[in-house]
């Protein structure tokens, strides 16, 4: 689709008004504000948030509100204050040939008074779905995600890695959350061999909750990182010494940041975490959780050994974005018949 779209700091839609008269025929439409995917398919329209108005009718204008004063039974007219975003029309049927009438209000303007822009939307037919934003963001990329992990999990530590390739290269931002095996398994039955990764993890979880508490997202990655290839592919043990030595090598305050893991008073952000996890992502799963803030839920996984790379990483990323816009989509799963196997030492 490709055409003269507006760019995203071109134009923000702060509210949209119907402004047709006809036969009291009353359609409600939404509109939202956007951008423009430039990492992707051209031209499709990134949402974010909606805007509710209403058109009413479908024969003719009120007068001056709308750029023409004739409707054909498929065109609507309509009028929005205009601040600085691009707008999409969400609730209409429409021709693939309609988009450059649709998203380029810049092309027939008529300015109507201070920050009034009206134009013509041509050839829609009035549609009425359930969910309409949704429904319009099946074709939107999702553009940020939230990673609920551990990194002392290995198959976690596998998910990392896949995810940080693959949102680097198609422009998503990672958000990085915890969820510490700690604090999923504190009421259940725990092999004493793994008792030590957990302590490992309620620590590192710590560490990282007070991290972010400071709006240090980047440190948070970068800590996950290292601990995670320290642990994972130099087989460090899971103590104090593996944490000492992936601050010190981000360049961390050390006893700043230790006083931190000694600090239980950040295990109640840990469960707040933890909560909000399973509430986007459901209950009986565990870590890791990627989940879309735009659309409020999450999946478990995907889990990978070891994680993809090329095609095959951006494959597995298409899937994965694809579900996350599927509010009636919960489960597929295959059973594990390998142990896990990870990549290169980043």
């Amino acid at each position: 689709m490709n055409g003269p779209y507006p760019r995203p700091h071109a134009t923000t839609v702060r509210r949209g008004t119907g402004c047709s008269q006809g036969n009291g025929r009353l359609a409600d439409l939404c509109f939202c504000r956007t951008g423009i995917d430039d990492l992707g398919d051209a031209g499709y329209p990134v949402l974010e948030d909606p805007l509710e108005t209403r058109l009413e009718g479908h024969s003719r204008s009120r007068a001056g509100n709308a750029r023409s004063d004739e409707f054909h039974g498929h065109e609507a007219g309509f009028f929005v204050d205009v601040v600085k975003h691009d707008i999409a029309v969400v609730g209409l049927n429409r021709r693939a040939d309609d988009f450059d009438d649709l998203f380029n209000l810049s092309a027939h303007p008529r300015i109507l008074g201070t920050g009034i822009t009206s134009s013509t939307v041509r050839h829609p037919t009035v549609g009425f779905p359930d969910r309409a934003c949704e429904t319009f963001a099946m074709s939107a990329p999702i553009t940020s995600v939230q990673f609920f992990a551990d990194a002392c999990c290995p198959w976690t530590w596998n998910t990392s890695r896949w995810l940080v390739d693959v949102s680097t290269r198609h422009g998503v931002d990672v958000e990085w959350r915890t969820l510490s095996l700690a604090e999923l398994n504190k009421d259940r039955d725990v092999p004493e061999h793994f008792r030590p990764r957990l302590a490992c993890s309620r620590r590192l979880a710590r560490v990282l909750e007070s991290l972010r508490a400071d709006g240090r997202n980047d440190m948070v990655a970068a800590i996950f990182a290292d601990y995670g290839a320290r642990l994972h592919h130099d087989e460090a043990s899971p103590d104090d010494s593996l944490l000492i030595a992936s601050v010190t090598a981000v360049g961390l305050d050390l006893a700043e940041t230790m006083n931190a893991a000694d600090d239980a008073r950040w295990d109640s952000a840990i469960t707040t975490s933890v909560t909000e996890a399973l509430e986007l992502a459901g209950p009986d799963v565990g870590s890791p959780i990627i989940a879309s803030p735009l659309h409020g839920r999450g999946f478990f996984g995907p889990i990978v050994s070891p994680p993809p790379v090329g095609p095959d990483a951006d494959a597995l990323w298409q899937i994965l974005s694809g579900a996350l816009h599927l509010p009636d989509f919960f489960e597929l799963k295959r059973g594990r018949n390998n142990g896990v196997e990870f990549g290169p030492r980043p």
